[in-house]
């Protein structure tokens, strides 16, 4: 049952021949990454996803182990 919320799908892969960009993002996804991935790389993908209002994570903050 649909909640009428889009979450946001990133593709984190290996595939960045040319072409690749355009099947993933055609398959439905909203962005996608490619190896070699970064922290910064990620934090941007999931800091650029979040809705308008939304605090960004604090510099420096480590995640749980």
């Amino acid at each position: 049952m649909g909640t009428g919320r889009h979450v946001p799908i990133v593709a984190m892969t290996a595939h960045a021949m040319g072409g690749d960009e355009a099947e993933i993002l055609a398959a439905g996804l909203d962005r996608y990454l490619t190896k070699p991935l970064s922290k910064d790389a990620i934090s941007k993908e999931i800091v650029a996803a979040c809705p308008a209002g939304v605090r960004p994570p604090a510099a420096g903050v480590q995640a749980a182990s």
